[in-house]
């Protein structure tokens, strides 16, 4: 198995020298273009005509589902868009715009020509950022929002917590993004030198969890795929979606006007329960669910309980947002 991941990677690299290639291992890939030439793509799992989620995966090395994940959703009659934000995968960014503003606007656009009805929508980490952002612009976009792990927004102290190299990079994409841009170069260039397994080993070393999910093999090969689908457009792509986790979007989280789920991580090294319980308090719409025995690549070591929550969230029915907000406050008043 070993031999052949390292022909497959040699097979899909472009030019020498340049990145590599990304390719959806599903082979239903679909993109749109935008009016300035700039490409937005997707794939799907589930049911090919079952009911819509949109979701948009983070930091974490995670995308696609394992196969009997994608068999439940088929079975649920759901079909998981995974869109590929700007600069991960085939996915093009605009260097000129704003992050948060390039995220919106292949969002919006794939909302608009593609699922042109209220859904649900999953935000793994920093994926979530463009989907709250979308959601105090149009409230109407979404029925019910779904948060997997650490996303930045939603407990800013989080940033503290996180390893040292993580923090360091996230503090310095802001205020100092020429510098991670140099460091992230090193390292990009070390990965494409050395390998996706070098990344894999340094990202999660210190985390015996996720290191053991790494070498899970009904899973290794899914984590490598999302690894080469976040790296693909290099290290420029990759300081940007650091400068999206720390956007001052936190004012959409008062304005919350629909069901959120966030799913908690309890040892992603991270979690805090106190902080992440202060969010219930700033709006009865959202609840914290603590997810045990999971870091964060959740979204395989807890697959079935994630995929329950998005089953539950997109097969209940389409109730107007008073409803939704009156039945939000009872697990909070129970509190």
């Amino acid at each position: 198995m070993r031999l052949l991941f390292m022909v497959a990677s040699r097979d899909i690299l472009g030019r020498r020298g340049e990145s590599p290639v990304w390719h959806d291992p599903l082979e239903r890939e679909e993109h749109l273009v935008l009016r300035d030439g700039r490409k937005v793509a997707w794939t799907w799992m589930g049911a090919e005509d079952g009911i819509p989620v949109v979701a948009l995966r983070g930091f974490p090395m995670t995308y696609l589902l394992p196969g009997e994940g994608e068999a439940r959703l088929k079975k649920a009659g759901v079909k998981l868009y995974a869109l590929s934000r700007p600069g991960y995968g085939n996915s093009s960014f605009d260097a000129k715009i704003g992050v948060l503003e390039d995220n919106l606007i292949a969002l919006r656009t794939f909302m608009d020509r593609v699922i042109k009805t209220p859904c649900v929508g999953v935000g793994m980490s920093n994926g979530f950022v463009p989907l709250l952002a979308e959601q105090q612009a149009n409230p109407d976009r979404f029925r019910t929002l779904i948060a997997i792990g650490y996303t930045g927004v939603l407990d800013r102290s989080g940033i503290n917590r996180l390893q040292s190299v993580q923090k360091t990079m996230m503090r310095l994409a802001g205020p100092a993004p020429w510098l991670a841009k140099l460091v992230a170069k090193s390292g990009h260039r070390m990965m494409r030198q050395h390998g996706v397994d070098w990344y894999l080993e340094r990202a999660y070393r210190s985390r015996f969890l996720d290191m053991q999910t790494c070498k899970n093999p009904n899973v290794s090969a899914l984590i490598r795929n999302a690894c080469e689908h976040l790296l693909k457009q290099g290290h420029a792509a990759f300081v940007r979606d650091l400068q999206l986790a720390v956007e001052p979007i936190d004012s959409a989280i008062e304005s919350l006007s629909i069901p959120m789920r966030f799913l908690a991580p309890t040892k992603d090294g991270v979690f805090d329960e106190t902080a992440y319980r202060r969010l219930e308090h700033r709006t009865p719409n959202i609840r914290v669910e603590p997810v045990s025995d999971a870091g964060e690549l959740v979204f395989y070591q807890r697959t079935d309980l994630i995929l329950d929550r998005i089953i539950e969230a997109a097969t209940a029915s389409d109730e107007p947002h008073e409803t939704s907000h009156v039945k939000a406050q009872a697990p909070t008043a129970a509190r």
